[in-house]
């Protein structure tokens, strides 16, 4: 193992031991409420939020094919669907590279396009993620210092092809122009509004918690899967993920046995929908073929 894979190792098992040293602690803080939440869940909620996720994950696939088809006109939405849904599972996996192998062999992509469409990905994510985050710390004095590296960040992002034209051939295969970036939005909002509005209605409707918001619930759930990319060696970001959804959810204001319940929840959700998205993207495939 070289030094660099050896650092995110190290890197990786430290933050999931963090990570679930502090769900641990939390549990069995109150462990008899948080199984009675649990137990409580009506099956109604679990299945119109796993419903909502499915829906979500169709627009993510919706934006990793046209990511991909930008690259690669060749490329069709059926295989692109297949690949994306087949490698959300393989992410589960130890070490989380699986799930961006997958999808790069099941496209039949050279490596070069899978990279780029993988960084193009994330960046074009974490842009709408930023400037919720923004908006968020802007209104808050405890935390306003951090509003203008984060403005900063985003506006470098954004802008970041029109910055780096002296060097065309990584600008066009990495990074977007402003105008590609918001067209891209199309894809990207209705799946952020879908998870949240999920994640929402656990927490509200499934778990009896009037004061969240549907504004702190996307926040905290896709900070959370920030958080949960970090720790590359754990298996879909599994317990990292989790442990930033309660950290989040408890700044919120939320409960600390709420906040572990709609966790534990929204990934039992997450998976169930990954699951289908999986067999729908087989029946897509097939239905193509024939």
């Amino acid at each position: 193992m070289n030094k660099k894979n050896l650092i995110q190792s190290l890197f990786g098992v430290t933050t999931l031991l963090v990570a679930l040293g502090y769900l641990l602690s939390v549990w069995y803080a109150n462990p008899v409420m948080i199984e009675e939440q649990l137990k409580s869940t009506k099956v109604e909620i679990l299945a119109i939020s796993t419903v909502l996720s499915i829906f979500a994950g169709l627009f993510n696939a919706r934006l990793w094919f046209k990511i991909n088809y930008h690259l690669d006109e060749t490329i069709n939405f059926s295989t692109s669907y297949w690949a994306w849904s087949v490698g959300r599972i393989y992410r589960y996996i130890p070490g989380k590279v699986a799930g961006y192998y997958i999808r790069n062999k099941l496209q039949k992509s050279p490596i070069k396009i899978g990279i780029s469409a993988s960084i193009s990905e994330f960046i074009l994510i974490l842009l709408p993620i930023l400037f919720l985050v923004i908006i968020y710390l802007a209104t808050s004095t405890s935390f306003i210092w951090f509003v203008l590296p984060l403005l900063l960040l985003f506006l470098g992002l954004y802008f970041i092809k029109p910055i780096l034209m002296v060097f065309p051939k990584i600008t066009e295969q990495f990074f977007y122009s402003p105008k590609e970036v918001t067209d891209k939005l199309r894809f990207i909002l209705p799946a952020m509004l879908l998870h949240g509005l999920s994640f929402y209605l656990i927490i509200k409707v499934g778990l009896s918690e009037n004061s969240i918001s549907l504004y702190q619930a996307v926040l905290a759930l896709y900070i959370s899967g920030i958080v949960g990319q970090l720790a590359l060696i754990v298996p879909g970001g599994i317990g990292v993920r989790e442990a930033a959804i309660v950290v989040l959810l408890t700044t919120f204001g939320i409960n600390t046995d709420v906040a572990i319940s709609a966790a534990i929840i929204s990934r039992v959700t997450l998976l169930f929908s990954e699951l289908c998205n999986v067999t729908l993207a087989f029946i897509c495939k097939q239905g193509q073929s024939k």
